[in-house]
């Protein structure tokens, strides 16, 4: 499950953001981690519901540091002891990140050794990559999940993540894919 992820193109009627450029602004992890109330609600709630199957997996979009990994992991392990606490009985989740921006590629190996597995945003990570905004009818043409930047980008992350054994898969929409879904 990934925790709340709004700002960009992910808007909630009931939690309103609005920024000059919302694609680069407050938004997936930053707001999580500005509101620990909700992360804390949401990642309890996941918890609870998984008591009984031990099958949860937890992932974090937007990850532009390793800072944000420990935070988020601090908060989860808070979660963690206090659903124990209360009495339900579950194992501590696996924790994932969204690799969807050019900062994270870069600590791609950091990023690892800190969670229990990868997945890439295409969609996203090709946006900032390219600088395209997929949903501008005028530049939406140059949008390449195939172009070499993009694929020595998602070889990268590969390589970095099963260098510290962990699984990697790809979530989005290319033209290799073509549907919306995940993939390991």
């Amino acid at each position: 499950m990934r925790t709340l992820d709004i700002g960009g193109d992910k808007a909630l009627p009931y939690f309103p953001v609005k920024e000059a450029n919302p694609f680069l602004g407050w938004r997936g992890i930053r707001i999580l981690l500005d509101h620990p109330e909700i992360f804390l609600a949401q990642v309890r709630a996941m918890m609870r519901a998984s008591e009984g199957y031990n099958n949860l997996r937890i992932m974090l979009p937007m990850i532009t540091d390793v800072s944000e990994v420990d935070e988020a992991l601090r908060l989860l392990k808070k979660a963690y002891t206090e659903v124990i606490e209360e009495g339900c009985k579950i194992e501590m989740p696996q924790v994932g990140i969204m690799m969807e921006v050019p900062s994270a590629i870069y600590q791609a190996r950091s990023l690892a050794k800190r969670v229990d597995f990868l997945s890439v945003g295409s969609n996203d990570l090709t946006q900032y990559l390219l600088a395209v905004d997929r949903n501008n009818s005028r530049v939406a043409g140059l949008f390449d999940s195939l172009h070499p930047a993009v694929l020595r980008a998602f070889i990268q992350i590969v390589e970095h993540g099963h260098q510290e054994g962990k699984h990697v898969s790809i979530c989005g929409k290319s033209r290799v894919i073509r549907s919306r879904s995940c993939y390991s």
